[in-house]
């Protein structure tokens, strides 16, 4: 198995153990059910005392660290540089 492969591999379990866990935390915690609930409705969320502003804070605050971890994932197995995101940078202004 070469380096690359294994490092990809790897790469997968971990993205697999967590993806689990927050779907695992969204769908068995009291937490997650509020995040669940605020996505839904907002106002009625508030009706029954779910703090809107404390519940969407984390809910940026997992998808933070969700982009975090991808970034660290997929740095394993490929390289960047500091002009890799010239190419998409311009399409974007394009």
């Amino acid at each position: 198995m070469t380096d690359s492969l294994s490092t990809r591999l790897a790469a997968l379990g971990i993205t697999i153990v967590l993806g689990l866990a927050l779907y695992l935390a969204l769908t068995r915690t009291r937490a997650g059910t509020a995040i669940r609930a605020v996505a839904v409705d907002p106002f009625a969320a508030q009706l029954v005392a779910i703090n809107v502003p404390q519940a969407s804070a984390l809910t940026f605050a997992l998808g933070g660290a969700l982009v975090a971890s991808a970034g660290v994932l997929v740095s394993t197995f490929l390289t960047f540089s500091a002009s890799s995101g010239v190419v998409f940078t311009m399409k974007a202004l394009i």
